[in-house]
């Protein structure tokens, strides 16, 4: 029997290249050091009919060992970099556009861009698929939704591309759902944040779309 990931949704976000000085992923968010609570999720129909599925193609394996392996997936799925989910809101920002006309901001001025209050709100949709000699026999969707607020934050903005997020201060809203059952949730819970974080070789600014 195998595991496979599958991520949907931010696709950009989960692409990796540029390593970051600080990286908090979505499950240290949500879920800290802990493991996914998948004996939660069992009272979901799709982890229900996964179990009936297991004991029928796979009646060697025992369903607490898939239950923690997929426990682990689940959280492997969940491992996306929020530094990067931000990162690629701000890129997209009408309010930040205008730092690309280089009449005004020529390309070797570094600029501070400070941020008004605001909050970045994403949806991700990753999934587990189960496979038993190969062949699928269930999926264990997943869902989060996320929104962070920020308050007081600064951008370096430098030759139109981001290179550094000086932080404020953050706080949380979010939920998660495994098979349709929650197993985690934020109710605006304060998020800490490294003084700087920078973003390699930097981000290229979007142009407003017409």
């Amino acid at each position: 029997m195998t595991w496979r990931s599958v991520v949907a949704g931010n696709e950009e976000a989960n692409r990796g290249g540029r390593v970051m000085t600080y990286a908090s992923t979505v499950a240290e968010l949500l879920l800290g050091s802990s493991p996914v609570d998948m004996k939660r999720a069992e009272a979901g129909a799709s982890l229900s009919a996964l179990k009936n599925a297991l004991a029928k193609e796979a009646r060697s394996v025992r369903w607490s060992d898939a239950r923690d392996a997929a426990a682990s997936k689940v959280r492997e799925a969940l491992d996306v970099d929020c530094g990067e989910l931000l990162l690629s809101s701000w890129v997209r920002s009408a309010m930040l556009a205008k730092y690309l006309d280089t009449s005004r901001y020529p390309p070797d001025q570094t600029i501070l861009a400070h941020l008004a209050d605001h909050t970045v709100k994403m949806h991700l949709t990753p999934s587990v698929e189960i496979l038993v000699n190969e062949q699928p026999v269930g999926t264990i969707p997943i869902d989060v939704s996320l929104a962070l607020t920020i308050k007081g934050g600064i951008l370096v903005i430098k030759g139109g591309k981001i290179l550094e997020f000086r932080s404020g201060t953050c706080l949380a809203m979010a939920k998660a759902l495994v098979a349709g059952v929650p197993v985690a949730e934020l109710k605006g819970d304060p998020v800490d944040l490294p003084g700087v974080v920078r973003f390699g070789d930097g981000k290229q600014l979007e142009p407003m779309q017409a």
